[in-house]
């Protein structure tokens, strides 16, 4: 059978909660199943309103359409990279078949109003405002708009049309996105029953079946709800009780492979070989191998007490940690000797203030380029970098890469 998963582009790559769901769609690949996925060109025009307290910031035309090329460009690379090692565990024969890529203003793009609104207007209002993820927009004080109503329509629509024209039987996405799912459901078969056609239109009772299938949401250790987070940053923090679950949710790794990383992990936790082994996987499964041997070089780096020492390609730590808060930069005449580190520290957000900065240098847990700072009233200078790059940690966990370059968006 197929099934489908749509990504919106309201960014340049997709962030940790997208994972999961793909992760399945690749495991029914495996499996002999055809996959699609759906980039929302047209979708993204007005995003989606569910369980949102306030509307979205609208993306201007030309960002958006740069947002889809760089989406395409990733999924296929994880279809590429994580296609046959989801293979590699299955039994099926039919185990490589080739994923589709689609985008919805293909359809969307040469319909007209009226016969959108032909075509999807027999979906009663009542039920879709009655879902649980419309609640939260439409008791917010900014409530919700006709442009927001219709993205239920646009997403119902883009099940029926790929029901209809690619015999897409289920839609998978992640629990946030049920409503919207069954009002495609809904769609279908009205348009199965009614047998409302646009002219010109072969009659819906070719239509295959047709069925939801969400994951759950996951939160991380503290409550929050995986979304925007900072991909190979989020998975290199993630707590050991749940960086095992973490590998065999978001990686093809053998389960007896898992059992051998956890016990190397054991040997020494401090080390975060699980974290390393899980960032680095996830790395090479949404951006390639390149990418993932970069992230992994980087990795070394920051857990490696002897950093300073080694050589270390700065486009290495660009390309592995741009778009993560683990990266910060700096420009060349910002590094004059008259910056202290607890000021860097502060602007780099690695400590909340200055004050903070300075209890944490007393306590001796400020680390620059694993060495201790024992003055608060250090200043960083261009002997403090290797090859433009500076490490900056805070305790045991929490870890800033300090680029120096001549622009990037936090400079000082």
């Amino acid at each position: 059978m197929a099934l489908y998963l749509g990504v919106d582009p309201t960014a340049r790559s997709m962030h940790v909660g997208h994972l999961l769901p793909f992760i399945v769609l690749l495991h029914f690949q495996a499996n002999g199943h055809q996959p699609i996925a759906l980039v929302g060109g047209a979708t993204g025009t007005i995003g989606d309103p569910s369980f949102r307290s306030d509307g979205r910031e609208n993306v201007p035309d030309q960002v958006r359409q740069q947002n889809v090329q760089a989406l395409s460009e990733q999924i296929n690379t994880l279809f590429r990279t994580a296609g046959p090692k989801a293979a590699s565990l299955s039994d099926s024969t039919d185990a490589t078949r080739h994923a589709k890529l689609l985008n919805n203003a293909e359809w969307h793009d040469s319909m007209t109003m009226l016969q959108f609104i032909s075509s999807a207007g027999v979906v009663r209002v009542k039920q879709m405002l009655s879902r649980d993820s419309m609640q939260t927009r439409l008791n917010a004080p900014e409530s919700l708009s006709f442009s927001e109503l219709t993205y239920q329509l646009l997403q119902a629509y883009d099940f029926y049309h790929l029901n209809r024209h690619h015999r897409c039987e289920i839609q998978l996405g992640g629990a946030d996105q049920w409503g919207n799912i069954v009002t495609g459901l809904d769609l279908i078969h009205r348009r199965r029953s009614l047998d409302l056609e646009p002219s010109g239109l072969e009659s819906a009772s070719n239509t295959a079946e047709a069925y939801a299938l969400t994951t759950p949401l996951l939160t991380t250790p503290s409550g929050e709800k995986f979304g925007k987070s900072a991909g190979n940053a989020f998975f290199l923090r993630c707590p050991d009780d749940v960086s095992e679950r973490y590998l065999k949710l978001f990686t093809f790794l053998p389960l007896a492979e898992i059992t051998m990383v956890m016990k190397e992990h054991e040997k020494d936790p401090s080390a975060r070989f699980a974290q390393r082994v899980l960032a680095a996987e996830v790395t090479e499964l949404v951006h390639g191998k390149k990418a993932m041997e970069g992230a992994k070089a980087v990795t070394r780096v920051i857990y490696d007490p002897d950093a300073k020492s080694q050589h270390i390609d700065k486009m290495d730590v660009i390309s592995a940690l741009t778009g993560t808060p683990l990266l910060f930069h700096v420009s060349h005449d910002d590094v004059n000797g008259q910056v202290e580190v607890i000021s860097l520290a502060t602007k780099a957000k690695l400590v909340p203030s200055k004050t903070a900065a300075r209890a944490l240098v007393d306590a001796g847990g400020l680390y620059l380029n694993g060495e201790r700072v024992a003055n608060a009233k250090q200043h960083i200078s261009h002997s403090d970098f290797n090859n433009g790059v500076m490490f900056l940690r805070a305790g045991k966990e929490k870890h800033v890469v300090v680029v120096q370059d001549g622009g990037g968006p936090n400079v000082l």
